[in-house]
């Protein structure tokens, strides 16, 4: 077949929130196959090997949101991202290819403000540097070294 579908069922927005950002988009960009003209998102080459931020006290457990101040920042701006875009959907009557097609052409500042702002969360929740999620090459970087010391914790 020529179409795959990935549904990722996660409990809380804080999940929605790291999966939205570009931090998750640079690592399943550097880990994913081509389909076509796209990319190919395969759950074990991507998601299962996505290192999720750690928890406050150097633990880690994906499937926790971490007790902190970042942790509940990301999952209040991914509610946030998430109740704005579905209302602009509505609204526009666009499904989400069309709504970020329109985004990525600068005619919907709002939506890319949000994203912006839920990528510093999210990279705040990394304990990166502000700012830090802008260069592809160093989200990268930080994301290959986690994945490296959480594999061999």
């Amino acid at each position: 077949p020529d179409h795959q579908v990935i549904v990722i069922v996660l409990p809380t927005s804080y999940h929605f929130g790291i999966l939205q950002s570009a931090i998750h988009e640079q690592w399943a960009l550097h880990k994913s196959s081509t389909l076509g003209e796209g990319l190919r998102y395969t759950s074990t080459t991507i998601f299962e090997t996505f290192p999720f931020p750690r928890h406050p006290d150097g633990s880690y457990d994906p499937r926790m949101i971490p007790g902190s101040k970042q942790g509940r920042e990301v999952e209040k701006r991914a509610r946030a991202l998430y109740e704005r875009r579905a209302e602009l959907c509505r609204k526009l009557n666009l499904g989400l290819t069309k709504l970020y097609n329109q985004m990525k052409a600068e005619e919907l500042p709002e939506l890319r403000e949000l994203h912006d702002s839920l990528n510093d969360a999210v990279n705040a929740c990394y304990g990166w540097p502000e700012g830090t999620w802008r260069d592809e090459n160093e989200v990268l970087s930080r994301l290959l070294a986690l994945n490296k010391e959480l594999t061999n914790w």
